[in-house]
């Protein structure tokens, strides 16, 4: 599937985001095939929450993405898709079982070292 800006997906965070991310995002098969299955599996939109750093996050519990508002302004695009792809990378493992909160914690420390 590709995607337009018009998308449901996008709908809190149109206002931010421009042509430019939709490209980028409908240029890369495995990005559209993980917000294929996001929208279908969740049907949530990916919201926006207000700060000047860059980050985003994926939550297991409410099942939702968010990122900051920074991540979102067209002069961070590349950040955004970057963690977009991150983030989605925690929705696929959150569908495939999960890691707990120890994994998650180990690899934190494993991937310091």
């Amino acid at each position: 599937m590709s995607y337009t800006i018009d998308d449901s997906l996008f709908v809190n965070i149109k206002g931010y985001i421009d042509q430019t991310v939709i490209d980028i995002i409908n240029a890369s098969p495995l990005l559209c095939s993980l917000l294929d299955n996001y929208k279908n599996t969740i049907g949530k939109s990916i919201e926006p929450y207000d700060s000047t750093t860059i980050g985003g996050s994926y939550s297991p519990g409410g099942k939702t993405l968010t990122f900051t508002s920074e991540t979102l302004t067209p002069s961070h695009t590349q950040d955004f898709i970057r963690l977009l792809a991150h983030e989605l990378g925690h929705f696929y493992d959150d569908t495939q079982g999960g890691l707990n909160q120890f994994d998650y914690g180990f690899l934190d420390v494993y991937n310091f070292f």
